[in-house]
């Protein structure tokens, strides 16, 4: 892999909260700092800071904005929970915020945009470079399903140890095998294909268009790293960061980007 031709995209490891923003949310401090907990995914910024690779990190809370998201509600199936662009409602489906649509309209334009030219250019930026770019969507999931995954069915099967998320028309199979050899073979864990969750970011410029932006999410079970009643680290999370770190320089190695 030439790191030039890598971004790693980090969406969801912050918890801040703008001041500009609190006064949307209905929940107690206490309550809000419990939602936090779960819905964040912790320390992701520092398991996936690998030196030499572009990072793309948002440093607010998906509570206020999820990049991840489809801009139009109408596309974003997340959007029937409350949880399109801007999250109305919380893991266990109560509501989180009232925002006017005006207010929506501000999170959008001053936001998502904003986060998603920047993201685009540097996909466009890459593959200018390079020719081709490989983004790496970087996330954590909990070791239990949260209510509204269970409304969404996400527990027919235990929950592996590492989920790889991809959509077929922008993952190369032998980089998907070579992943997927690595966390089974080389880490022994449980390894699941876009479960407990699906897919992996591509600009909206390139998604289904070009073939030349691959992606791939690697998302790992909390479990792993994580105290989850506390949000603090464990004794292992040194450990897991060497893994991820371990990964890059396999991957790096395989001459497959």
């Amino acid at each position: 892999m030439n790191k030039n031709s890598v971004v790693i995209h980090i969406p969801h490891s912050s918890s801040h909260i703008p001041d500009k923003f609190k006064s949307q949310y209905l929940l107690t401090e206490a309550e809000l700092e419990s939602e936090l907990l779960k819905m964040t995914d912790w320390y992701t910024d520092e398991l996936f800071d690998i030196p030499g690779f572009k990072i793309h990190c948002n440093r607010i809370s998906r509570l206020v904005m999820d990049p991840e998201r489809f801009r139009s509600n109408d596309l974003e199936e997340m959007a029937r929970f409350g949880m399109g662009v801007a999250y109305t409602q919380t893991s266990d489906r109560r509501t989180l915020r009232n925002i006017s649509d005006s207010e929506n309209e501000q999170i959008l334009t001053e936001l998502y945009d904003p986060y998603h030219f920047r993201f685009t250019q540097t996909v466009e930026e890459i593959l200018l470079s390079c020719g081709h770019c490989m983004i790496i969507d970087a996330h954590s999931f909990p070791s239990q399903p949260l209510p509204y995954e269970i409304a969404l069915n996400k527990t027919k099967q235990n929950r592996p140890d590492l989920c790889l998320g991809y959509d077929p028309y922008h993952i190369d199979g032998s980089f998907l095998r070579l992943t997927e050899s690595f966390f089974t073979q080389k880490q022994q864990l449980a390894v699941a294909h876009n479960f407990p969750f699906a897919g992996s970011i591509v600009p909206a410029k390139y998604y289904h268009k070009d073939k030349r932006v691959q992606s791939l999410m690697i998302e790992l079970n909390r479990a792993l790293y994580l105290d989850e009643r506390t949000g603090r680290k464990t004794e292992s999370f040194h450990s897991v960061q060497d893994m991820i770190r371990d990964y890059f320089m396999e991957v790096t190695k395989s001459g497959l980007i």
